[in-house]
């Protein structure tokens, strides 16, 4: 059986967010793990914290679960914001500009669970954030340029497509 063109493109569209997404969380974690061993300041611990939430605190108790959670909505992400800029028809450039934002975005959003999550670095201490903040910011950028490599234009995406 043969496949035609634009289900090729979609399947490897797919396999492009999963291994962004993949890709890209394991840098993020692996970055945030370096700073807290090398600092002594707790980011990993607050991207993998989860015992402020009554269920995933009784069924994520090992580090493994907690990083497996973290790629899962690292892949969630890839594929939304990915979907969202290819819905759009937005320019790969434009693409990578609101993913690297969005992946930001992220950051500053969820930095304020620090609150609710024992171990985890103060909502006010300078540096923990700076860390926090650069490391979203890398992993936006990271999961852009994966997603949307400089040879996506229009004419790749036909080439792609292409028997």
């Amino acid at each position: 059986m043969r496949i035609g063109p634009a289900a090729r493109f979609g399947r490897q569209r797919a396999v492009r967010t999963v291994f962004a997404g993949l890709a890209a969380g394991a840098a993020m974690g692996w970055f945030l793990k370096g700073v807290e061993e090398l600092r002594g300041i707790a980011v990993y611990r607050l991207l993998l914290g989860v015992d402020y939430i009554p269920l995933l605190r009784e069924v994520l108790v090992s580090e493994l679960s907690q990083f497996l959670l973290h790629l899962l909505i690292s892949v969630s992400f890839a594929a939304g914001a990915g979907g969202f800029c290819l819905l759009r028809r937005m320019h790969p450039g434009s693409a990578r500009r609101f993913i690297t934002v969005a992946g930001l975005a992220v950051g500053l959003l969820l930095y304020p669970t620090t609150m609710l999550s024992a171990g985890t670095p103060a909502l006010l201490d300078p540096e923990a954030l700076l860390w926090w903040l650069a490391a979203h910011a890398g992993y936006g950028r990271l999961t852009a340029v994966l997603l949307f490599p400089r040879s996506s234009g229009p004419a790749a995406a036909q080439k792609e497509a292409a028997p």
